[in-house]
């Protein structure tokens, strides 16, 4: 091969990089003093996917990002990338990072469509579940890969599972606590819980996507349930209350030290759409902490993307009927209060930073309203509270007034 020698050379820049910002500027470097360009890298860019090392490929992502030429060669060499992850070598992340930059190149539906049955072949069934709605989009595509892409998500429900939980749990500031061992574990779990989803929504596995990502959690569904995985809540025991969406599950996961890794969340789907959202006020949302303040909760994280519009009754349900959950089984401190809230209303859909106003260590999220509403409460708390007073003192003045005219009669 020619040039091999630079090839190679440009291989070491970016396995040994400690910094992807100078690592374009090091190989234009490399490349002039060899008389060469961009262009040389474009054409050879199958030799760096496949020489590169893995803890380095993301290292590689991020250099190809940042030159057009380069990037729009990702196209041609396809295939190179395909062959360096079916040595699953490369972490599902990284394979997803290559994924996401190849989507934003023109064209891409068509080299994608081009060597699908490759991508199904090449690339795990985590990385397959989550690309599965994007390659099901794409035009003409036959029954037969469709077919194949959903046979190996059903077929690989544990692998899946296992892909979900390393994905969803390594978010937050716990992952330094999380074990293969405590994915392997809860694995389990999750399946059993998916399966009965599944089950009551009449849905296989495969119809399960992903709609919405977090920077504490990923957000699935399945028919009329949504499922929140991710890191812990800054606190499971929380208050019950009408306003708050009544989950069917909601399960904090511990290591085997006990302490918390993550946390998994089933509730019915609510309306959160940003058309909804939209039309929610800022006095919408005031009116509601005050509701929890009155009855003597604090909610610590009051914005209006925590949410949501009930498409029913507040009540959880299973195979299309109301379903008891026992409320300490879900982290609740409380019975749900009576007359439970119905379609249309709004309710909290983030059932985090919930306390009771007597509570210790409270914690809020600054970027909320609480502040601004707590200080709003407490004054008009004030001003009821003088309204009372004064009320008070008026009917105690005339009640001396009406006695003292008695007294004048009397005379």
């Amino acid at each position: 091969m020619k040039h091999k020698d630079t090839l190679d050379d440009v291989v070491s820049l970016v396995n040994n990089s400690t910094n992807g910002y100078y690592l374009a500027g090091d190989v234009r470097d490399l490349l002039a003093s060899k008389k060469l360009n961009m262009t040389f890298v474009a054409k050879n860019l199958s030799y760096l996917v496949d020489n590169v090392s893995s803890n380095k490929f993301v290292r590689l992502m991020n250099f190809i990002s940042m030159e057009e030429e380069v990037s729009n060669s990702m196209l041609q060499n396809i295939s190179a990338f395909l062959d360096r992850f079916k040595k699953r070598d490369i972490s599902d992340k990284d394979v997803e990072i290559f994924f996401e930059a190849f989507k934003c190149l023109p064209n891409s539906d068509k080299y994608l469509k081009s060597n699908l049955g490759k991508i199904i072949d090449s690339v795990s069934v985590g990385v397959l579940f989550e690309l599965s709605p994007e390659l099901k989009k794409l035009k003409k595509l036959s029954i037969r890969f469709a077919k194949k892409i959903d046979d190996k998500i059903n077929q690989n429900q544990d692998e899946v599972c296992k892909h979900i939980l390393l994905k969803s749990l390594r978010k937050g500031t716990h992952s330094a606590n999380i074990s293969l061992k405590d994915i392997n574990d809860y694995a389990l779990t999750l399946q059993i819980l998916l399966r009965e989803l599944l089950n009551s929504e009449h849905k296989r596995f495969s119809d399960m996507r992903k709609v919405g990502e977090g920077v504490y959690s990923n957000v699935y569904q399945i028919g009329t349930k949504i499922i929140k995985i991710g890191a812990p809540r800054q606190t499971h025991k929380i208050p019950n209350h009408r306003r708050i969406l009544q989950p069917i599950v909601r399960k904090e996961l511990t290591n085997e030290m006990g302490e918390p890794i993550g946390s998994i969340e089933i509730t019915d789907e609510v309306d959160t759409s940003k058309e909804t959202l939209s039309k929610i006020t800022e006095e919408d949302l005031y009116k509601i902490y005050k509701e929890l303040r009155v009855d003597g909760i604090v909610w610590g994280d009051p914005k209006i993307d925590n949410l949501g519009v009930l498409k029913r009754e507040n009540k959880p349900t299973l195979k299309g009927k109301d379903f008891y959950v026992a409320p300490n089984s879900v982290g609740f401190r409380s019975e749900i209060f009576p007359k439970p809230l119905q379609r249309g209303d709004f309710v909290i859909t983030d059932l985090d930073y919930l306390y009771y106003e007597n509570d210790k260590d409270k914690k809020v999220n600054k970027n909320s309203y609480v502040l601004e509403f707590e200080r709003r409460y407490r004054s008009e708390a004030e001003q009821e509270i003088k309204m009372k007073e004064n009320m008070r003192q008026k009917e105690v003045d005339t009640i001396k007034l009406k006695d003292e005219e008695n007294r004048q009669d009397d005379r």
